[in-house]
C-alpha cells in the first residue's frame, strides 16, 4: 500500500496526510480521517466491481461489433476508470485477459448520432448492393446515389476512429500490463 504523503508548509509545519491510493497501516488506527478514507476506498471498489459486472453482462448480450452509448449502463468514461483501477489493484486478476477485452471494447460504443450514421450506412449498403447485383445500369447509378446520401464518406471516418481508439486502448492495457510483470518479478 501506498503510504499518505505529508506535505510540507515550510518553517517545518507539515500539514495533515493526504491519502494517495490506500491508507498506510501505521495511520490507520491513528487518524480520524483513514477510517473514513477506508470506507469511502472500500464502497468505491465495490461501486467499480458493480460497473464492470454490469458492463460485462451488457457484453454478453450485445452481439453487434459496435453500439450507441446510451445503451453502456454507465458513462464510458466511468467503465473504462473502474476496470483499469481494477486491473492496476489486481495484476494477478485471473481474469485479467476478459477485462482487457472489455477495457478495449468500450470504445465500439459511440454516440448516438454516429451510430445512427453508420447504422443507416449498412442499411443502405445492403439495399446498394441489392439494387447493383441486378446489373440493370440505371439501378447501379441510383445504388451509387444512395450510398453518397447515407453519407459513406462518415461512416467510413467513424469507422476508422473507432479502430485508432481501440489500438490506443490496446497500446494502453498492455504498457499497463508490462509494468505489472516488471513489478511482480
Amino acid at each position: 500500500m501506498i503510504a499518505p504523503r505529508r506535505i510540507r508548509t515550510g518553517k517545518g509545519k507539515t500539514a495533515k496526510p493526504v491519502p494517495s491510493m490506500a491508507p498506510h497501516p501505521q495511520f490507520e488506527s491513528k487518524t480520524p480521517e483513514s477510517s473514513a478514507f477506508d470506507r469511502d476506498f472500500e464502497r468505491l471498489c465495490r461501486e467499480g466491481r458493480k460497473i464492470i459486472v454490469s458492463y460485462q453482462e451488457l457484453l454478453e448480450k450485445w452481439r453487434a461489433p459496435v453500439g450507441p452509448e446510451s445503451v453502456l449502463p454507465f458513462p464510458k468514461s466511468l467503465i473504462a476508470a473502474a476496470i483499469y483501477q481494477e486491473l492496476m489493484d489486481n495484476p494477478t486478476y485471473d481474469r485479467r485477459t476478459d477485462l482487457e477485452i472489455a477495457y478495449v471494447q468500450l470504445e465500439s460504443f459511440i454516440p448516438d448520432e454516429e451510430y445512427c450514421i453508420l447504422s443507416d450506412f449498412k442499411h443502405a449498403a445492403a439495399l446498394a448492393r441489392e439494387l447493383a447485383d441486378t446489373g440493370q445500369p440505371d439501378y447501379i447509378v441510383a445504388a451509387v446515389r444512395l450510398l453518397k446520401k447515407a453519407k459513406g464518406d462518415s461512416a467510413v471516418r467513424i469507422q476508422e476512429r473507432i479502430s485508432q481508439k481501440m489500438q490506443r486502448r490496446l497500446k494502453q492495457i498492455r504498457k499497463l500490463f508490462q509494468e505489472d510483470r516488471l513489478a511482480l518479478s
